[in-house]
């Protein structure tokens, strides 16, 4: 996600006078620029404020549970965020979403291009990662590395 903030005026094409093509246009008053900055600044915060919550004692299950997918139990701890895989009262992992696909498909010449989300998935046991193009096969990938780590 990208969020504009005005910039300052670029060189060579905001000089501050007015243009007689643009008859909306106020004399003296500048148009300004769009800078964008990533808004994954606020995402991070929260994600490390809630990570710092479960610090002190047992871990316990965080959010609503969502419909099952398996043998496993699933938590929305951070609503549209983060996930959590649970199995039998024993954390497993996570599924953070990395990055939402939020815009509609353009066709380009014979080709249509669409936006992916992309999921990471941690399992807790191993620490290890992984990356996803699919919300439900991460958490059903995050459940099987935690229980295969566990019979080893």
């Amino acid at each position: 996600m990208w969020r504009a903030l005005p910039a300052g005026p670029r060189q060579g094409i905001d000089s501050g006078f007015s243009s007689p093509s643009h008859p909306r246009r106020k004399a003296g008053r500048r148009p300004q620029a769009i800078g964008f900055q990533p808004e994954g600044t606020e995402n991070d915060r929260l994600l490390l404020m809630y990570r710092a919550c479960g610090a002190e004692g047992p871990r316990e299950p965080r959010g609503r549970e969502l419909r099952s997918l398996g043998d496993f139990q699933t938590f929305e701890a951070i609503r549209g965020k983060l996930y959590e895989i649970w199995n039998e009262d024993v954390f497993q992992g996570e599924v953070e979403v990395v990055k939402r696909a939020t815009s509609a498909p353009r066709l380009f010449g014979d080709r249509v291009v669409t936006a992916q989300s992309e999921y990471e998935g941690r399992i807790e046991l191993t620490g290890d990662a992984f990356r996803s193009f699919d919300l439900y096969a991460a958490m059903r990938e995050v459940a099987h590395r935690a229980k295969a780590g566990t019979e080893e």
